[in-house]
């Protein structure tokens, strides 16, 4: 213990702030410099040594290159400076005379940490997931006027985040070696080719002409090609609003004339209608179940009275229901003014064949209203007399005994009554003398 105490008061006193003489970490001289001095110098050298990282995604046999900082990797000069301080410091006598021996020797170098910041890192991976992700294309069938032609499904590749921040973290804590090697899954088609094989021919069909501006013409290619290759599986249920999606001016849709409470005016994504009518008219056809379905408050011009289908998204729906046991598949086009619409699936069912029965409703006698702008005893019709309606639609499926028949709908267009502005009655004559 005499030695000890000899030997310790021999050896010089270090300032409170300043690292042993010969402490290295990573091969950096950190002996003599400051706390802050150390982890500065630390950080330089570590950043100077790390290049940039090797990302590899087995699942795609593909290789990308990634900087250490974007990856939110970052060396912990501080917590190295602080082992560095403690050197020669800590433990008994004897154990910090060693230490600060072995440091003046150059035996004492410390290693280096690098910290993970997991939230860089994630936002990092998912721009890489950008990059890396392909969806999986569902298999597809459409008639291309006298057969079914098939494609067959691809599945896709997704980044699989949390496992793959989590090999990040690995490598760094197995010394950064070698690549970062990212976790990556399949991700599987919802439609595949087995699903679509026993599709073999046009079910129903119906085309409508298309009237209008361009702008309503776009409006119904939109809406058509939202249509086009949706698969309605067996006992699936499709609603027009949930798959065509807002008709706003972010999807594309373009001002137009529509319907509203009877009277024609612009508003945004008119012609929606008319593809979601030209559809409806194909599910009877298909005989598919028509689970929700509203008239028009006036008959249209494209279709007969009765077989119309309007829609507000998040308001009016068309909601149709395969029951049978094979997949239903649409297929919407606009060509030049032609709007067709199918349903493809399994051909060989009954045939089916739609009724339409009308009564015609008078609109009453016209309604006057005084305007004194008009001459006295001038009579200006503002608004034609329109004639209202009662629809009932029947669907008849299969041929003689064996038909049956299903009424659709019963549909009221109430008529209307016209207006007529009328003068100010003529000034009566004034009595003879």
């Amino acid at each position: 213990m005499v030695l000890l105490a000899i030997a310790w008061a021999l050896i010089p006193r270090l300032p409170a702030d300043r690292i042993a003489p010969g402490v290295r970490a990573a091969g950096v001289v950190v002996g003599g410099l400051t706390c802050a001095q150390a982890a500065l110098a630390i950080e330089i050298a570590q950043w100077q040594t790390q290049g940039p990282v090797a990302l590899q995604v087995p699942a795609l046999d593909r290789h990308l290159v990634s900087s250490a900082r974007d990856l939110g990797l970052a060396p912990d000069g501080q917590g190295a400076a602080a082992a560095a301080l403690g050197i020669g410091r800590r433990g008994q006598v004897l154990t910090r005379l060693i230490q600060r021996w072995q440091a003046s020797r150059g035996g004492v170098d410390l290693p280096v940490r690098w910290r993970l910041h997991r939230g860089r890192c994630r936002a990092a991976l998912a721009a890489i997931a950008r990059q890396v992700d392909r969806p999986p294309a569902n298999a597809r069938a459409r008639w291309d006027g006298a057969r079914i032609l098939l494609s067959p499904d691809q599945a896709g590749i997704t980044l699989r985040l949390p496992a793959s921040l989590e090999a990040v973290a690995g490598w760094l804590e197995a010394g950064r070696q070698g690549p970062v090697l990212l976790v990556a899954g399949r991700a599987e088609p919802q439609v595949s080719a087995a699903d679509l094989a026993p599709v073999d021919g046009v079910i129903g069909t119906c085309t409508t002409y298309v009237s209008g501006s361009r702008n309503r013409r776009h409006n119904v290619a939109l809406s058509a090609r939202a249509l086009d290759g949706v698969v309605i599986p067996p006992g699936g249920r499709f609603s027009y609003n949930q798959v065509v999606g807002p008709r706003t001016t972010e999807a594309g849709y373009k001002t137009a004339p529509v319907i509203v409470k009877g009277e024609l005016v612009t508003g945004l994504g008119g012609g929606a209608c008319q593809v979601s009518s030209t559809l409806y008219n194909t599910a009877l056809l298909a005989n598919l179940v028509i689970t929700k379905r509203v008239h028009h408050s006036h008959p249209v011009a494209y279709l007969p009275a009765g077989r119309d289908a309007t829609v507000v998204y998040r308001a009016i729906d068309l909601v149709l229901t395969n029951p049978g046991p094979h997949p239903v598949v649409l297929q919407g086009e606009l060509r030049g003014r032609r709007l067709t619409v199918m349903a493809l699936g399994k051909s060989g069912g009954p045939p089916v064949r739609i009724i339409t029965r009308r009564s015609l409703v008078a609109p009453g006698p016209p309604i006057e209203q005084q305007d004194p702008a008009l001459a006295p005893g001038a009579r200006v019709v503002a608004r034609k007399a329109q004639v209202g309606m009662r629809v009932r639609v029947v669907r008849v499926v299969g041929e003689g005994a064996q038909a049956r028949q299903e009424v659709i709908s019963r549909d009221f267009y109430r008529p209307q009554r016209a207006i007529v502005r009328v003068g100010p009655l003529p000034a009566a004559a004034p009595p003879p003398p």
